[in-house]
C-alpha cells in the first residue's frame, strides 16, 4: 500500500504511469487518497462532498486512450457537472442536484481515466476572491490555517497544496484559478477564451469571461490535462486560436527567447505589497537567467474603470441566476436566502437594462483592445499575481453587508487578474516565492490569446529552475 507521503511525491502523469506498469493499483490510490482527507480534511475544509465509492465503480475506459487511468481527481462543487453526482454551488438557494448530464469536457476526464472522488468548497455562487460561505464554512490554507485560500476556486488550490490528489478542477471569471493557486502555492493557468468549451447544456458565462481548466502541482499535468479537455464542442460560441501538437509537448520548450514586460505598479492604483512586488521582480530575474529578455512596461488599461464595467458584468449575471434560483423555488426575493453581498449584487444587476448590458460589454471591448496593444512588442508580460499575499478570513466575504467596501476589497487585493477575462487572454500563476513567513505568493505571465504553449514553455523552464514542488505546506500529506 502507498503511503501518504510516497503518494503526495507524484503528479498525476506519474501516477497514470505507475499504474498503467501495474505497480499500484487504482482502488490502492483512492484508498490512500481517502485516508489523506479523512485525517487532513478536519483542517482544512476543501471537501464538500465525498465520492470515493463512485470512484471504484467508474467503469474501466477505453484502452486506448487512458493516460490518467484510476488517478484521484477532485472538483469545485459548481462548474464540472458529472450525471449522477449531486452539484451545488454553496447555496441555500440552491442545494445539490444531481445534474442530467455530463459536462463535455468531464466527458473527457472520464475517458481519459481521471476518477472523482470529492467536491470541493467555493463560496456561494463563486462570487467572491475568498472561499468562505454560510453553507460550507471556510476553507482553510495549509499553509497557516488563518489565511484564506482565495477564490473562489479555494477548495480545489487546497486539496492540491495539501496532497489529496495532483489535480483538481476549478474555473476563473476574474482570476479564481490564479488567486488561489498563489495563495495556496501551486500551478494554475487559465486558458484562452474557448479553449476548453462548456457543453452540452451551457453556451458561455459572464459574456465569456469564464475559463475552466484546472489547479495542480506541476506543469506537465496543466498542460496533459488541457491536452484531454481543449477543444470546440457542438454549439460553441468561442473558439481559441489552433496550436499545434501537444500542449505537454511543450512544457519547458521555447523556440526562442522571450520578451517579456514587468509592471508592478496596480492598474486601479491600490498599493502593492513589498512582498508581492519582490515576487514579480524575482520572477523577472530567473527569466533573464534563463535567456529571456525583460523591459519594464505598463499596459495602457484604466483599472478603475475596468473593475467598474466588471461590477455591472458581475451583479448582472448573478441577478440572472439568483432570479432564476428563486423562480425555480417559488420563492419570493427575499436576503434571508443568499448571503449580504450577493443579495445586493443581485439587486443592483436587476436594476441594469438590457442596452446598458450591452454598452458595459461594448466597454468592456475597448479596455481589452487597447490593453492587448502591450503584445505589439511583447511576448508576455509579468506582474504579481495578487497586490496582497494574502487576506485573513471575514476580511473580503459574502457575509459583508456593505457592498462598496466588499468591492474595494476586490479592487486592493487582485487588480492584475481581471484583464485575462475581460481579454480572453491565456494566464497563469506560478508558485516561485514564499515570504519570510513562510506563505506562497505568485507571479502571474500573461500572453496573447492562443499562447497557451508558449506558456507552458516559460512555467516548465522556471519549474526546473526553482522545483516548487518539493516545499510542501505543514498541513498535508507529507506530514501524514
Amino acid at each position: 500500500m502507498m503511503r501518504p507521503a510516497e503518494y503526495m511525491s507524484f503528479d498525476a502523469v506519474a501516477l497514470g504511469e505507475l499504474i498503467a506498469k501495474g505497480e499500484i493499483t487504482s482502488e490502492e490510490l483512492i484508498t490512500c487518497c481517502e485516508t489523506i482527507v479523512d485525517q487532513l480534511d478536519g483542517r482544512v475544509n476543501a471537501v464538500v462532498s465525498r465520492h470515493f465509492d463512485d470512484a471504484r465503480r467508474q467503469s474501466t475506459p477505453a484502452p486506448d486512450f487512458a493516460p490518467f487511468f484510476g488517478v484521484p481527481f477532485g472538483a469545485k462543487e459548481e462548474g464540472a457537472y458529472y450525471r449522477g453526482i449531486p452539484s451545488g454551488a454553496s447555496s441555500r438557494l440552491l442545494p445539490p442536484t444531481d445534474p442530467e448530464y455530463d459536462t463535455n469536457f468531464v466527458t473527457k476526464y472520464k475517458r481519459a481515466g481521471l476518477r472523482l472522488v470529492a467536491k470541493l468548497n467555493m463560496p456561494e455562487l463563486a462570487a467572491s476572491i475568498t472561499t468562505e460561505s454560510a453553507v460550507n464554512g471556510i476553507c482553510r490554507n495549509p499553509w497557516n490555517p488563518e489565511r484564506s485560500t482565495g477564490g473562489s476556486s479555494g477548495g480545489p488550490a487546497a486539496a492540491v497544496a495539501a496532497g489529496y490528489f495532483p489535480a483538481a478542477y476549478a474555473n476563473d471569471g476574474a482570476g479564481s484559478i490564479r488567486i488561489p493557486a498563489s495563495c495556496c502555492g501551486v500551478f494554475g493557468l487559465k486558458p484562452s477564451r474557448g479553449r476548453v468549451a462548456k457543453g452540452p447544456y451551457l453556451l458561455d458565462e459572464w459574456s465569456g469571461n469564464v475559463s475552466d481548466h484546472v489547479i495542480t502541482r506541476t506543469v506537465r499535468d496543466s498542460a496533459a490535462i488541457l491536452d484531454i479537455s481543449a477543444g470546440m464542442d457542438v454549439g460553441a460560441p468561442y473558439d481559441a486560436p489552433y496550436s499545434p501538437g501537444n500542449f505537454i509537448d511543450h512544457v519547458g520548450r521555447l523556440d526562442r527567447p522571450l520578451k517579456i514586460g514587468l509592471f508592478t505598479r496596480s492598474p486601479t492604483g491600490a498599493p502593492v505589497h513589498p512582498d508581492c512586488q519582490e515576487a514579480a521582480e524575482d520572477a523577472a530575474k530567473l527569466c533573464e537567467d534563463l535567456g529571456h529578455s525583460i523591459e519594464f512596461a505598463q499596459p495602457d488599461l484604466d483599472g478603475d474603470e475596468l473593475f467598474e464595467r466588471l461590477l455591472d458584468l458581475m451583479s448582472a449575471n448573478l441577478a440572472m441566476e439568483v432570479s432564476r434560483a428563486f423562480r425555480l423555488s417559488d420563492i419570493d426575493p427575499h436576503p434571508d436566502y443568499v448571503e449580504p453581498t450577493n443579495y445586493a449584487l443581485f439587486q443592483r444587476g436587476s436594476r441594469i437594462s438590457a442596452i446598458d448590458y450591452l454598452e458595459n460589454l461594448r466597454s468592456l471591448g475597448h479596455l481589452a483592445r487597447r490593453a492587448s496593444a502591450f503584445f505589439e512588442d511583447f511576448d508576455l508580460f509579468l506582474s504579481p499575481t495578487l497586490a496582497k499575499p494574502n487576506l485573513g478570513h471575514g476580511e473580503v466575504t459574502p457575509a459583508m453587508h456593505d457592498l462598496s467596501r466588499f468591492w474595494d476589497g476586490w479592487k486592493h487585493f487582485i487588480p492584475f487578474t481581471p484583464l485575462a477575462n475581460i481579454a480572453g487572454h491565456p494566464a497563469m500563476s506560478v508558485p516561485l516565492y514564499w515570504t519570510a513567513d513562510n506563505m506562497p505568493v505568485g507571479a502571474h505571465f500573461q500572453g496573447r490569446i492562443g499562447s497557451e504553449a508558449m506558456l507552458f514553455g516559460l512555467a516548465g523552464q522556471l519549474e526546473q529552475a526553482r522545483a516548487w514542488v518539493g516545499k510542501t505546506p505543514p498541513i498535508s500529506a507529507k506530514s501524514l
